[in-house]
């Protein structure tokens, strides 16, 4: 009788753990071919199975990989071409791209001028973007996910900044923290994964101002350009210029935006895959790596300043246990700008300045809840809530505010 009964269990334990493994999820983000600009909420279709990507066009699926099998996967956004996909595994970061019904390849240019377009950007920096020194204040929100509800932590913060004059472009942007907030589950500290500095991303983000990447013009030389098209941004006119390394050489890869008339960068995206970061994909033993970022700029006076940030962070390793199971992790990080001040400016206390190697995690500023309210009014509004991620907190979430 024990024997028949062990026999059951051990069938029953089998069956269940096929089951499961008949269940995979796939991870990925919805873009616009040309622009790569984020398709929010873009449709993912499988058989009579509905699901939707978020406000950046990331999706998260977990469904019978039978069902894919049979049916594929249809990805549907308005105004674009549906696309249909077989098959996807669920050991890599997908990057699904969608091709705008409207795009016209009449008006694309040569790509011999796109780099003296980008060199006139780069020249036009002094005339377009504040040369004084001014001050910030920003909303600020991280997540950081571990296989979706194994890790979960969301992190508000009110940041306060100030920007040295364009000439002191060698010293850094100075980034304290007024008040922040923590969403956590499964406080494990070992799934704690301390890829972002967060706080100091108010100042890494920020390309024109400190120089980085695309606003040097001896950094443009290891890059190949192209016009892609003339396109409307936010109500400004801009040149779509397609950039990616030279000589297939490993590097980033994405999108600039330049106003056809000042000149001025309105918007850059750039992405890192594994192929780019092999190295850093190896060393962490990864099987997938992801990495992008976009940064916008608004007019204010005749100047550009920082407008809003996204940066996102994925991963996926196998995990050496004895199940070999995937860990998927990722980290995203948003940043608005809700005011400036060119008139008032003044460094900020070297205490309250967080340096380098400081972690997010580290720095606690915690207030009461209602000093939070008028912040969450005004992030909710449509100004500013397309530019601020959205993750459902899983069940058990606590809000630390000690």
């Amino acid at each position: 009788m024990i024997m028949k009964c062990n026999l059951f269990i051990f069938v029953l334990l089998t069956v269940i753990h096929v089951s499961f493994a008949q269940n995979i999820s796939i991870l990925g983000k919805i873009t616009d071919t040309l622009s790569n600009q984020p398709l929010p909420y873009a449709t993912i279709k499988i058989g009579n199975n509905f699901f939707a990507a978020n406000n950046m066009g990331n999706f998260s699926i977990n469904i019978d990989q039978t069902i894919i099998k049979k049916y594929g996967i249809n990805f549907i956004y308005t105004g674009y071409k549906e696309l249909h996909v077989k098959e996807l595994s669920d050991d890599e970061f997908h990057q699904i791209k969608l091709l705008s019904l409207a795009h016209q390849l009449s008006d694309v240019e040569i790509s011999s001028g796109a780099k003296a377009i980008v060199e006139k950007a780069i020249r036009n920096i002094p005339l377009n973007y504040p040369y004084y020194p001014f001050n910030t204040t920003i909303f600020e929100r991280i997540y950081q996910t571990v296989n979706d509800t194994a890790y979960f932590r969301k992190n508000d913060a009110l940041l306060k900044t100030y920007a040295p004059s364009y000439e002191n472009y060698k010293k850094p942007i100075q980034v304290s923290v007024l008040q922040n907030r923590d969403s956590i589950k499964g406080r494990d500290s070992r799934l704690l994964y301390r890829w972002i500095n967060g706080y100091r991303a108010a100042d890494i983000v920020d390309i024109v101002h400190s120089r980085k990447t695309f606003a040097d013009s001896n950094y443009i030389q290891q890059y190949e350009f192209s016009v892609v098209n003339k396109m409307k941004y936010e109500n400004t006119e801009v040149y779509n210029i397609r950039f990616s390394p030279k000589n297939g050489k490993r590097g980033s890869e994405g999108n600039m935006f330049i106003d056809v008339n000042s000149y001025a960068i309105v918007k850059l995206t750039a992405t890192f895959n594994a192929a780019a970061c092999r190295r850093y994909a190896r060393q962490k033993e990864l099987k997938d790596y992801y990495n992008t970022h976009q940064v916008s700029y608004t007019k204010i006076n005749n100047k550009w300043f920082l407008k809003n940030s996204n940066s996102e962070i994925h991963l996926i390793r196998r995990k050496y246990n004895n199940f070999g199971a995937i860990e998927y992790r990722s980290s995203l990080v948003d940043l608005v700008t809700l005011s400036v001040d060119t008139v008032n400016v003044a460094p900020l206390p070297a205490n309250e300045i967080i340096e380098n190697n400081v972690r997010d995690a580290d720095v606690k500023r915690y207030v009461p809840q209602e000093n939070w309210q008028s912040i969450d009014s005004l992030i909710t509004t449509p100004k500013y809530s397309k530019y601020i991620t959205n993750i459902p907190a899983p069940a058990g979430t606590q809000l630390i505010t000690k």
